[in-house]
C-alpha cells in the first residue's frame, strides 16, 4: 500500500504540474481519493505553490475533510448558541425565521445577500519579507528610507500565488458564485470580495446564519454567523479568515455631548460663546506651536466615518465663520447624507482647521468594517497620504488572532506605499471597553490602535485651567 500511494502521489504530483484534472472515476475509490489529498496537501501548502501558478480547482475539494475556521473566537464573537453579542447586537431573525416570510414582513429586508472578505494567506516568507521591507522604508537610518512602493511593485513584492486564487475563485464557482458584479479581486490578489446568498452561505461554510439587530438606535441589521463555520482543508489552507462572517461591528459610542468638561481660563477666539473654556483650534494651535500649514502639490489626508455617522455643510460653514478657520471636504468616497454627526464633525473641523491647506476626503461605510476599509484603500490608484480613523475595539473584542493578523497584513502593505495610518487609542482609557476587573485587574489595549503598523492617537488634558502642563 505504501508503495502504490507513493506512486500514486508522484503521478498526482505530475497531472498538477502540467495542468491536468485528475478524477477518480471509480466510485470505490473514494476513500483513497481523501487519503491522498490528505497525504499530498504539501501540494496546496503556500511555501509549494508560490511558484505554481496553474493549480486549480481540479481535487475533489468538497469531499476533503473541512477545518474549522477562527477556533481563538473572542468572548464577544462567541455567540453560538447565544441571542447577544457583547457588541449590542441581538439575534432577531435566525436561519428558519429568514427561510420565512416572517422576515420580510418584520424588518422589511429585500436583500437576502452577505458580504464577506476572502483574506488570502501569505507565507511565513512572505510577512517576513513585508515586515522588512516597511521597516526599512519607514526607518530614517535606512538607505531605502523613503523609498516607498507604488501598487504594481508592492504586488509583485510577495506575490499571491495565481494557483492560490484560482482554487478559491473554483471552489465559489463551484457553489454557483462567479458573476463579475458579485465576486472582486482585489489589485493585490490578496482580498476576494463576495456577496453571496444567505442559504448558499450556509451550505458553502456548512453554518447557521441569522439577522442581528442594534440595541442602540437608529435600527441596524447585519447578517452574521451564529455557529462555528467551515472550510474544505484545503480552502482553508489558502485564507487567513472570511471577513465579516463571524465577527461583529462595535455600536459603542461616548456621548461627546456629556463628555465635554468647560472651565478653562483662555481667550475664546471664536465668535460662539458656546466655545468659552472649551479645546478650540486655536488652543491646539497655540500648545503645540503648529505652524502656518503650506499647500504641497499632491499632498492629501482623509478620515474614515461609519455607522450613520454624516456631516452636513451647514454646521461646517458655522464652525468655519465662527472660529475663523477655512473648514471645506474636498472629495465624498461613500456618499454622505446631510446630518449633524458628532464623530464625523469633530474629525473633519478639527482635523481641516489645523492643516486647511491640505485636501481632505471623507471616506464613508454604512458598516464598521476594517476589511471593507483597508479592501478599498489596496485599490485606490491615487490614495490619501494620511488617514485618520477613531474607531476601534479592545483587542480581546477581536474575533481571532488570524482576523488580526489579517488586518495587519494591510496595514503593512499600506506603510509601504507610504500611507500614514491613524487609528485613536480609545475613549476608555487603559481598562477599554470591557473594564479592568475586579478581582484580576488587567489593562485592555485597543485594535487596530495596538498595532505596530499604525500610529495610535490617544488624548490629554491640562493639569490646570490653562494653556501649558498635561495630566
Amino acid at each position: 500500500m505504501a508503495n502504490m500511494l507513493i506512486i500514486f502521489c508522484m503521478v498526482l504530483h505530475s497531472a498538477v504540474q502540467n495542468g491536468e484534472a485528475l478524477r477518480l472515476r471509480n466510485p470505490g475509490l473514494d476513500w483513497f481519493t481523501t487519503s491522498v489529498a490528505l497525504q499530498t496537501s504539501h501540494i496546496l501548502n503556500m511555501e509549494n505553490i508560490e511558484h505554481d501558478h496553474r493549480f486549480g480547482y481540479d481535487l475533489a475539494i468538497d469531499s476533503e475533510s473541512r477545518v474549522a475556521m477562527e477556533p481563538d473566537l473572542a468572548p464577544q464573537n462567541v455567540h453560538y448558541s447565544k441571542t447577544k453579542t457583547r457588541t449590542h447586537w441581538n439575534l432577531v431573525c435566525d436561519s428558519e425565521c429568514l427561510s420565512s416570510n416572517e422576515a420580510s414582513s418584520r424588518f422589511a429586508i429585500e436583500n437576502r445577500e452577505i458580504q464577506v472578505f476572502f483574506m488570502m494567506r501569505h507565507s511565513d516568507r512572505n510577512e517576513k519579507k513585508l515586515k522588512e521591507k516597511l521597516y526599512s522604508v519607514s526607518d530614517p537610518k535606512s538607505k531605502e528610507y523613503g523609498q516607498h512602493l507604488d501598487m504594481e511593485e508592492l504586488k509583485d513584492l510577495v506575490p499571491i500565488p495565481e494557483a492560490a486564487v484560482n482554487t478559491v475563485l473554483g471552489f465559489l464557482k463551484s457553489h454557483g458564485i462567479s458573476e463579475p458584479n458579485v465576486v472582486k479581486v482585489n489589485h493585490n490578489r490578496d482580498i476576494i470580495r463576495v456577496h453571496i446568498p444567505i442559504k448558499t452561505a450556509e451550505r458553502m461554510f456548512q453554518t447557521k446564519i441569522g439577522l442581528y439587530g442594534s440595541e442602540a438606535p437608529p435600527s441596524k441589521f447585519i447578517y452574521r454567523a451564529y455557529e462555528q463555520y467551515s472550510l474544505p482543508k484545503s480552502i482553508a489552507n489558502l485564507l487567513y479568515v472570511v471577513g465579516d462572517l463571524a465577527n461583529f461591528p462595535d455600536l459603542s459610542q461616548t456621548n461627546r455631548d456629556q463628555a465635554v468638561s468647560v472651565g478653562g481660563n483662555w481667550e475664546n477666539e471664536c465668535e460662539l460663546t458656546s466655545c468659552t473654556g472649551l479645546i478650540t483650534p486655536n488652543v491646539l494651535k497655540s500648545r503645540y506651536n503648529v505652524p502656518e500649514s503650506k499647500e504641497v502639490k499632491g499632498n492629501s489626508m482623509a478620515v474614515a466615518e461609519f455607522q450613520g455617522q454624516y456631516f452636513d455643510h451647514q454646521d461646517i460653514h458655522k464652525f468655519s465663520s465662527s472660529c475663523h478657520v477655512n473648514v471645506t471636504v474636498d472629495r465624498e468616497v461613500g456618499g454622505n447624507r446631510e446630518g449633524a454627526g458628532i464623530e464625523s464633525l469633530l474629525d473633519i473641523e478639527y482635523i481641516k482647521a489645523i492643516s486647511p491647506e491640505i485636501s481632505l476626503s471623507v471616506v464613508y461605510a454604512d458598516q464598521y468594517s476594517l476589511l471593507a476599509w483597508v479592501n478599498r484603500i489596496s485599490n485606490d490608484k491615487s490614495p490619501d497620504w494620511v488617514h485618520s480613523v477613531s474607531y476601534g475595539n479592545d483587542e480581546n473584542q477581536q474575533v481571532s488572532d488570524d482576523y488580526i493578523q489579517a488586518v495587519n497584513i494591510q496595514l503593512m502593505k499600506a506603510g509601504i506605499r507610504g500611507l500614514s495610518i491613524l487609528f485613536a487609542s480609545g475613549d476608555q482609557g487603559v481598562c477599554g471597553r470591557e473594564g479592568c476587573g475586579f478581582f484580576r485587574k488587567r489593562f485592555k489595549p485597543d485594535f487596530p490602535a495596538g498595532s505596530p503598523y499604525v500610529t495610535s492617537v490617544g488624548g490629554t488634558d491640562f493639569s490646570s485651567n490653562e494653556i501649558g502642563e498635561e495630566k
